[in-house]
C-alpha cells in the first residue's frame, strides 16, 4: 500500500502557511475563473500527449534509423493509451478545481503552476509510467500467448478443409478472456502498478522536475506542490482500479480482441507474425533504396529543375522540391521493385488477414491495396530523404564558405 499524505495534517500545514505569509491572502475562489483554468489544460494537450501516439506504433528496426515509420499499430495499445489520456484529463480537471478553491497565492501563480503541471509532468507521473507498464505486461502475458495459440490453430485449420479461418474469432476471444481476466495475472499487474506508484512517490519525480520552474520551498508553490501530491495520493487506488477496468474493457470489443492476433498496416489487418515479416521487407527495401539514392546524388546524377526554388512537388507535400527525370525514374524503378517483393511475399505464403470483417487468406485486391500504400510511402520517404541530403550539403557548404571568409 502506498504511503499517503495525512489529509488533516496537510490542511493544518496549509492554514499555518496562509497565516504566516501574506501572499496566501492575495486571492479567493471568487477571483478565479474556472473556465480559464480548463482552457490552460486544453491548450497544453499537444505537449502533454506528444509522445503518446508512439506507444501503439509497432517499432522499426533499430539498425535502420533512417527509415520512416510505416503506418502500423496495435488497436489494443491505442485503446490503453486513449483511456489513460482520459484519466489524465479527469485528474487535471479535478486538480484545477482544488487549486481554484485554495485561498493561497495569486491568480497568476495558480495559472503558472497549473500550466507546468498540465504539460508532460502530469502525463508522465504516474500515469504514463503505469500506461507503459500495462502495455509491456499485456504484451508479454497476454498478446504473445494469444498469438502463439492462433498460429497453432491456423496449422490445424490448414489440415482440415471443412474448417474455415473465421473460426479464429471465437478462439481469439476465448483465449484473450482466459488470460486477461486470469486472477493471477490481474494480481501480478496490480502489485506491479502499486510498486511503480510507490517508487515514483518516494523518488519525488514531480518535485525534481518542478524545481526547474519554481522555488518549491517558498509559498505559494510549496503549498501548491503539497496540494498536488495530496491530490495524486488520494487517487492512487482509483488509478489502480481504472487500470484493471481498462484491461477488462479490451475483452468486450471485437476490434480490440482481434488486434491481439492481427496488426494494422496501412489500415489493413494482417496476422501478427506475417505482419512483422512484411514490415521488415518494406523497411529493408527503403533502407536499401536510400543508400542507392545517396550514391546517385554523390555522383551528381540527380538533377534539379532549372527553377528549383519555385517548383514544388504537390503530392500533399508542398515543402518538397520537384526533381527531374533521373530522380523520377529512380522512384518508379524503386516502387516497382518494392511492389514485386511485396507480391512475392504475400502470394507465396498463406497469409491470414481480416477482409470485410471476415478472417480469410489475402486475395489479389488485398495485395494491391497494400502494395499501393507501401509504394506511396516509399515515394514520400525518398523525396524527403533527398531533400534532407541537399539541405545538409547546403549547410556544410555554407559553413565552409563562412569559415573561408
Amino acid at each position: 500500500m502506498v504511503n499517503q499524505y495525512n489529509h488533516s495534517c496537510y490542511c493544518a500545514y496549509c492554514e499555518l502557511q496562509i497565516q504566516e505569509n501574506p501572499t496566501c491572502r492575495e486571492s479567493t475562489s471568487t477571483d478565479i475563473n474556472m473556465e480559464s483554468l480548463l482552457k490552460i489544460i486544453k491548450m497544453n494537450e499537444g505537449t502533454r500527449y506528444k509522445y503518446y501516439c508512439k506507444d501503439d506504433v509497432l517499432k522499426r528496426p533499430s539498425s535502420m534509423p533512417d527509415v520512416g515509420h510505416i503506418p502500423n499499430h496495435k488497436n489494443w495499445k491505442s485503446k490503453i493509451n486513449d483511456s489513460f489520456k482520459s484519466l489524465i484529463d479527469d485528474s487535471l480537471s479535478s486538480f484545477a478545481i482544488k487549486i481554484n478553491e485554495i485561498n493561497c497565492g495569486s491568480w497568476e501563480q495558480k495559472i503558472e503552476f497549473l500550466s507546468a503541471i498540465s504539460q508532460e509532468i502530469e502525463a508522465n507521473y504516474p500515469f504514463k509510467m503505469i500506461n507503459n507498464l500495462m502495455i509491456s505486461f499485456v504484451d508479454e502475458k497476454v498478446a504473445k500467448v494469444v498469438l502463439c495459440c492462433v498460429e497453432e490453430e491456423i496449422k490445424e485449420i490448414d489440415k482440415n478443409k471443412q474448417r474455415n479461418y473465421d473460426e479464429l474469432k471465437k478462439i481469439i476471444a476465448k483465449k484473450l478472456e482466459e488470460n486477461m481476466l486470469k486472477e493471477d495475472n490481474k494480481l501480478e499487474l496490480i502489485n506491479a502498478i502499486q510498486s511503480k506508484i510507490l517508487k515514483s512517490h518516494e523518488e519525488r519525480n514531480i518535485e525534481e522536475i518542478l524545481t526547474f520552474h519554481f522555488d518549491l520551498k517558498k509559498i505559494p508553490f510549496a503549498t501548491f506542490m503539497g496540494l498536488y501530491r495530496n491530490h495524486i495520493s488520494e487517487n492512487y487506488d482509483l488509478i489502480v482500479s481504472k487500470s484493471i477496468d481498462i484491461l477488462e474493457d479490451l475483452v468486450l470489443d471485437e476490434k480490440y480482441c482481434m488486434s491481439f492476433a492481427f496488426d494494422s498496416i496501412f489500415g489493413e489487418m494482417i496476422i501478427g507474425n506475417e505482419s512483422k515479416k512484411l514490415r521488415n521487407t518494406i523497411y529493408i527495401s527503403e533502407h536499401y533504396f536510400k543508400i542507392l539514392l545517396n550514391d546517385l546524388d554523390t555522383e551528381g546524377r540527380i538533377n534539379f529543375s532549372s527553377t528549383e526554388d519555385e517548383t514544388r512537388y504537390t503530392h500533399g507535400y508542398s515543402n518538397v522540391l520537384e526533381y527531374k527525370d533521373c530522380f523520377a525514374k529512380f522512384i518508379t524503378k524503386s516502387q516497382i521493385e518494392l511492389e514485386d517483393r511485396i507480391n512475392n511475399h504475400l502470394k507465396k505464403n498463406n497469409i491470414i488477414v481480416i477482409e470485410n470483417n471476415v478472417i480469410t487468406t489475402c486475395n489479389e485486391s488485398f495485395i494491391k491495396r497494400i502494395s499501393y500504400c507501401a509504394t506511396k510511402h516509399l515515394e514520400k520517404e525518398l523525396r524527403l530523404y533527398l531533400r534532407q541530403i541537399r539541405n545538409r550539403c547546403r549547410y556544410i557548404s555554407g559553413n565552409t564558405l563562412n569559415h573561408d571568409i
